[in-house]
């Protein structure tokens, strides 16, 4: 290509939009949950590709200017490189500075990621009083088509007259990550779960899409890290991203996630969530094509980890059922049963399950004692459904 070519001022518009392009292609590609989302959804895999694609225009554009050297091919290259930069940056804008104008924080008091466990002092040969009892919920999906509001409801009042000394929720908070939906949640939770220490953490639909600045303006306070440990005494909640599947977790987080296991002493505490299930059970998922049940990359990468150091309790959402899974010395529970769509038709039954519940809605409370963590798998009218003793010494 001659040098004067490079000198022309389309050549140069024309790899000034490409090169824009690419940067914000490779942003949003990087975002939180959009490659998991792009895994499990085959619309959302074909419409991001197009996206994608549109790096290519100023390119393709260029072309006939580079062939034909005329206003009109000079017209073309302007602009589809104009329309393509346009776009881009216009997702850029809308999903980092548009999502955020008018979010106001919750407004709730929630524990943060540096808060200590709010655990009772308890002596270290005392198998009787409870250090920490701790309910677990997810995927309460306020603004679902499907959602059951009322079954929603009967947990958030469980969870609040259990005694429990905090409650965390899981994940999927809104079906679509938007405003309204979030604004139901706060209501709702001020309403009914508003005197119990709280935490919650995001889940896939909460990113959905590239919404996660959107959900930590809510429910964090600036600077919180992804993922962190909370202590209280000799008990530890270690808080992994773990969205979708794998590709939330990168090998900086598995250094960390090593690091903390190994600072912990073996006889203590340790209790692990995630959004995402690590072990499960499920169903064919027609928008992903394929089954919906253990993960080979999810289960073949971090339950080795955990199952290493012995961690006690693993507790996560994702899927819409309860289950109970046990692998070697780590035990593993699903609480996805908060309000959204319980799924139906298993058609997988992970190797590790023990008990599964997809009929009833509810949630799960951890008694916390110095040898053991007690386990009630309750339904949303306070029924007890399945109970389970792990032992931490």
């Amino acid at each position: 290509m001659k040098i004067t070519v490079l000198k022309e001022r389309v050549f140069k518009i024309a790899l000034i939009a490409f090169l824009l392009t690419v940067l914000c292609s490779i942003w949003f590609y990087t975002n939180c949950g959009i490659q998991g989302l792009m895994t499990w959804h085959i619309f959302y895999n074909s419409l991001f590709k197009g996206f994608f694609a549109i790096c290519l225009v100023p390119v393709l554009a260029l072309i006939p200017w580079l062939i034909w050297k005329n206003k009109t091919t000079k017209i073309i290259s302007y602009v589809f490189s104009g329309i393509a930069a346009f776009v881009w940056i216009m997702m850029f804008i809308v999903i980092n500075i548009m999502n955020l104008l008018g979010t106001p924080a919750s407004g709730l008091d929630l524990l943060t990621a540096s808060d200590p466990l709010p655990v009772h002092e308890v002596q270290a040969n005392d198998t009787k009083t409870p250090a920490m009892k701790i309910g677990f919920g997810s995927d309460p999906h306020w603004g679902a088509s499907h959602e059951n509001a009322d079954a929603r409801y009967q947990v958030l009042d469980g969870l609040a007259s259990s005694g429990n000394d905090a409650v965390f929720i899981l994940g999927d908070i809104a079906e679509m990550g938007i405003l309204n939906d979030y604004d139901r949640a706060i209501a709702d939770l001020q309403t009914h779960l508003s005197d119990v220490p709280l935490r919650i953490i995001p889940g896939n639909h909460d990113t959905l899409v590239c919404a996660l600045p959107h959900f930590k303006k809510m429910f964090r306070q600036k600077k919180e890290p992804d993922y962190y440990r909370m202590d209280g005494g000799n008990v530890h909640i270690l808080v992994i991203r773990v969205l979708w599947d794998e590709h939330e977790f990168n090998k900086k987080q598995e250094k960390w996630l090593i690091s903390q296991l190994e600072s912990i002493p073996q006889e203590d505490t340790v209790i692990v969530l995630s959004h995402c299930y690590l072990y499960g059970s499920g169903y064919y998922d027609e928008a992903a094509g394929f089954n919906w049940g253990d993960i080979p990359a999810v289960t073949e990468w971090i339950c080795p980890i955990l199952e290493k150091y012995n961690v006690d309790l693993v507790v996560n959402g994702h899927n819409h059922f309860f289950e109970y899974l046990e692998n070697g010395n780590t035990s593993y529970s699903i609480v996805g049963t908060m309000g959204g769509k319980l799924d139906e038709d298993l058609i997988y039954t992970s190797p590790y399950s023990l008990w599964q519940n997809n009929t009833d809605f509810g949630w799960l409370e951890a008694t916390v004692y110095t040898d053991r963590i007690e386990l009630e798998f309750i339904n949303e009218s306070g029924k007890l459904l399945h109970t389970e003793t792990i032992k931490t010494r």
